[in-house]
């Protein structure tokens, strides 16, 4: 009884781990995202403004520099989506708690079947009704909007 206790913290642990590394990442995305925006108003203010003095020209070094900062800002963006995804792939096995790829039907370390399958039906997730993201069978609220998810059959 103490183990099963002690296997279910663990689990919650580690799915808890995996949520809160991927809130912090999407947070720095939203810091990034911001932070773009604004420099995209810069570049669009000022391409304007050079464009009603007739002043606009393809060397001209301000706008390169804002392009190039955009471009940085995106590429960041485009790193830390990166990390999620390399988050959200792993799949943790309920009888050894070793990771494994999310679609994966068996454990690569001990052979049972993952709970996405062995739940019967569908593709053994749980899918939100307003945002469509595909929850773990025995989630009671969606991982991506939180809203309350309806009693799985």
């Amino acid at each position: 009884m103490l183990s099963k206790i002690f296997d279910s913290s663990k689990k919650i642990a580690d799915k808890s781990k995996g949520m809160v590394e991927i809130i912090k990442i999407r947070s720095t995305i939203d810091k990034i995202d911001t932070e773009a925006m604004k420099r995209k108003t810069e570049l669009g203010a000022l391409t304007f403004r050079l464009f009603c003095e007739g002043n606009l020209k393809a060397e001209d070094n301000d706008i390169i520099k804002l392009c190039a900062l955009i471009q940085t800002l995106v590429s960041e963006i485009d790193v830390l989506n990166n990390q999620i995804a390399s988050i959200q792939v792993r799949g943790i096995c309920p009888a050894c708690n070793s990771q494994n790829e999310a679609d994966t039907r068996f454990c690569a370390q001990c052979g049972k079947e993952m709970p996405a399958y062995s739940s019967g039906g569908g593709n053994g997730k749980n899918r939100c009704p307003k945002c469509c993201f595909d929850n773990q069978p025995e989630d009671t609220f969606c991982g991506r909007c939180g809203i309350s998810l309806p009693k799985s059959v």
